[in-house]
């Protein structure tokens, strides 16, 4: 049974919620269980959900006995759906077959999005078994800027403003239907976005594109020309986001890798964290 969580209750499931949020075998992306992200950031996003028209939170019981907390939120004009925390102790299936019930019935022709580390069997179990289709598998890197010492960055990289977005829109275009975050998305939201492009002979060749908040610094995608993967280019790009980091003062860097990236990577000094995956279906 899911009930919609009062704010004036908050306080009475909060540690609930977050001490199964810290098991990875039950509970989805964004992930608390990465040593980064605080309790009170958990607090915080989930206080600041009873303010916003398009979030709301549900506990989950099963036969009467408080199982799980499912905190989801929906962007109506890109009929997007996901969830900001889900958290479930146990008959992870109810709890998804009662969500997905709630999705089918009031949100119509909506895009359910499920992420969550490979550890959570249960969940990809059922993802599965109801049609969802896996469109992202990835390796969870993170970086941390303890010892880090700014590098000599290649002169062919340019940062991306509103002015020449054309040149990352070259790059970037042919994977706009396979994420969320397209050219017209970015380019609306840019003044929050680190864009940065590698050029040869003037050419675009190679983009990479960050967000930083609450100094965590969240890598997005790297998109290369003709989408044939270049290590070199990678590198740089790489590199380029380190010392802007260190700049920023940032103290981690989220990264979800290819496998044909991890070489790169750790040789940059980046630590496997975890391996997740990405489910979506269309509510018919």
């Amino acid at each position: 049974m899911l009930v919609k969580l009062k704010k004036e209750e908050m306080n009475q499931y909060i540690d609930f919620a977050y001490t199964i949020s810290l098991d990875l075998s039950k509970s989805c992306y964004p992930t608390y269980a990465d040593g980064i992200k605080t309790k009170e950031d958990f607090i915080d996003v989930a206080r600041s959900s009873f303010d916003k028209v398009n979030n709301e939170i549900l506990l989950f019981y099963y036969k009467d006995l408080l199982a799980g907390w499912i905190h989801y939120y929906f962007i109506p004009e890109d009929n997007y759906f996901t969830c900001e925390s889900f958290a479930v102790s146990h008959h992870m299936d109810v709890a998804l077959e009662e969500l997905l019930a709630l999705v089918k019935n009031q949100f119509k022709g909506y895009d359910f999005y499920f992420g969550c580390s490979i550890k959570n069997i249960e969940a990809i179990h059922f993802l599965k078994s109801n049609s969802f289709e896996k469109i992202e598998e990835s390796s969870v890197c993170l970086f941390h800027f303890d010892e880090y010492q700014i590098q000599e960055e290649s002169s062919l990289i340019k940062r991306i403003t509103k002015d020449n977005f054309s040149d990352f829109e070259q790059l970037h275009h042919p994977f706009d239907e396979e994420m969320y975050w397209d050219c017209k998305h970015i380019y609306e939201d840019i003044d929050h976005w680190y864009i940065y492009v590698l050029y040869l002979d003037d050419k675009p060749m190679a983009a990479i594109y960050f967000v930083c908040c609450k100094m965590l610094l969240e890598i997005f995608g790297v998109d290369f020309k003709n989408k044939t993967f270049d290590s070199y280019y990678f590198e740089l790009l790489m590199k380029k986001v380190l010392n802007e980091g260190k700049k920023l003062g940032v103290k981690p860097i989220y990264y979800f890798a290819e496998k044909k990236e991890i070489t790169a990577l750790e040789r940059l000094g980046y630590q496997h964290f975890d391996d997740y995956v990405c489910y979506s279906k269309t509510m018919e």
